[in-house]
């Protein structure tokens, strides 16, 4: 799982995204942090988030694995590289669009942390390619949903868009923006992704969700990394205090039986 953040005037809004082997995406949950981002209250809400976990399928809790925010707007950047620097390297990294990088992410460049003028250290900060990532994204939107009738698996790439998550809005937001060709400097015509409605911040955070899984080395990640956690979900999900009052045994622990394709059921990512 991993999240994306976009950083508003009165807000942080926050999209928190599941990821199967072949790049099929559940949407968990879409978070509105109300507050002043240069203020430390709604950063604070922030780290909270972080910290939080989601009941999987299986019974078992997952935490994120990587959050990305964004730091683009110039007003805010110091307040998003201050938080980043203090979550960790392993638990948020800054990110940056740039609409003529070709992949997911690029390497990240070290740069330095400054607030109110006084130097706070380094961090690195990652490149995105939105223009990209905003192409794979509606290109995943655009597949066909299996029937129940042909019992055929979920496409690789598709998107599962709960009811409870995914209201109106919010899937406008998603698809707020498209593709047009327009005149360069030179004469020549070039894609440009522009608004089609104000409101555009859940493809934001989706982009930037992607980016963090993208920058965990999820797209390069072969089957038997796959296989080693859908072997940890298929093993029993033991809550902390049932642990810790369970008597000792010496007993092997059963085989696990690794659940067939993917991590999550199909009927549903959450229990």
């Amino acid at each position: 799982m991993t999240a994306g953040v976009d950083v508003q005037r009165d807000r942080l809004e926050a999209s928190i995204w599941a990821w199967g082997q072949d790049r099929q995406s559940w949407l968990i949950e879409h978070r509105i942090l109300v507050g002043n981002p240069f203020e430390a209250a709604v950063w604070e809400e922030l780290r909270g988030l972080l910290g939080e976990t989601w009941r999987h399928a299986s019974g078992h809790r997952l935490g994120l694995a990587m959050t990305a925010i964004d730091s683009g707007d110039g007003m805010t950047t110091a307040e998003v590289y201050a938080f980043v620097r203090r979550a960790g390297a392993g638990r948020a990294i800054a990110v940056k669009g740039q609409d003529g990088l070709r992949a997911a992410v690029g390497q990240p460049a070290a740069t330095e942390v400054r607030r109110n003028g006084r130097k706070l250290g380094g961090l690195k900060l990652w490149p995105v390619g939105s223009s990209f990532l905003k192409g794979e994204t509606y290109g995943w939107l655009k597949l066909e949903r299996p029937t129940a009738e042909s019992g055929d698996p979920f496409p690789p790439g598709y998107v599962h868009l709960p009811i409870h998550a995914a209201g109106e809005e919010f899937c406008r937001q998603l698809t707020a923006e498209q593709l047009v060709a327009r005149a360069g400097r030179n004469g020549f015509r070039r894609l440009e992704w522009v608004k089609t409605r104000e409101r555009n911040e859940a493809l934001d955070c989706q982009v930037y969700a992607r980016a963090a899984a993208a920058a965990l080395g999820m797209d390069g990640w072969g089957e038997d990394r796959w296989a080693r956690m859908a072997d940890a979900l298929s093993l029993p999900a033991v809550e902390p205090a049932a642990a810790a009052a369970a008597p000792a045994t010496s007993a092997e622990p059963p085989e696990p039986m690794r659940p067939r394709g993917w991590l999550a059921p199909r009927s549903g990512w959450l229990s």
